[in-house]
Order: C-alpha cells, then sequence, then structure tokens
C-alpha cells in the first residue's frame, strides 16, 4: 500500500502496469491504460477499483483481490478477519505471498 496526499493505493499485478495506472489516477492524461493490475484507491470513506480500461465504487462489506481473492473472500465469509483470510490465501495460493502490510481505512480515513 501506498500513501499519496489524502489517499491509500493497493496495487496488486504487474508492477509496472500499476505504477502507470496509479500516475493516470493522480494526474489523468489521456486515456486510461491498460495492463495487468488492480489499484484500489481508498479516499475520503469511498473505494474505488481501477482496473482493465475501467473503473467502480466498491460497495460490498468486504473484498480482496489479487491471485488469491477466492480463498480469501472464502475465509471472509466463514468468519475469519481480513488479516487470516490473507494469511490463508498465502498459505494456499501460489502466487499469494511476500511481506503482507494489514492497514485499516475507516469510513472517516
Amino acid at each position: 500500500m501506498l500513501c499519496e496526499g489524502d489517499a491509500v493505493f493497493a496495487l496488486c499485478g504487474d508492477w509496472a502496469d500499476c505504477a502507470a495506472l496509479k500516475q493516470w489516477i493522480l494526474h489523468g492524461d489521456g486515456p486510461q491504460p491498460n495492463g495487468d493490475c488492480t489499484v484500489v484507491v481508498f479516499k475520503a470513506g469511498e473505494i474505488k477499483v481501477y482496473s482493465a480500461g475501467g473503473s467502480f465504487i466498491e460497495s460490498a462489506p468486504f473484498k480482496a483481490w489479487g491471485s488469491g481473492t477466492p480463498v480469501a473472500l472464502g475465509a471472509l465469509h466463514a468468519g475469519c478477519s481480513a488479516e487470516e483470510a490473507v494469511r490463508i490465501a498465502c498459505l494456499v495460493d501460489p502466487y499469494s505471498g511476500g511481506p503482507t502490510t494489514f492497514m485499516k481505512v475507516t469510513a472517516n480515513a
């Protein structure tokens, strides 16, 4: 996760594609770039998801992004915390892992 100004960015996918999309989100020059990435922006109590040439406001009570999404969502639906869901996804999904940072984003953030 990256903080910039009053926004928190979560990036998943190809790093170069994510960096280009994040720059576009911040500066809005030209059409939205496409690529193998998802950028999630937490700003002013809103979650906006940018991916594959489009964006939408996320309104689900909980959500996961990245290759471990199916496992993490299953764990969340089973009553696990977000931290537990990520740890479980990292155990099961071969493409999930590495250092993880947990942050709580509130409606007032």
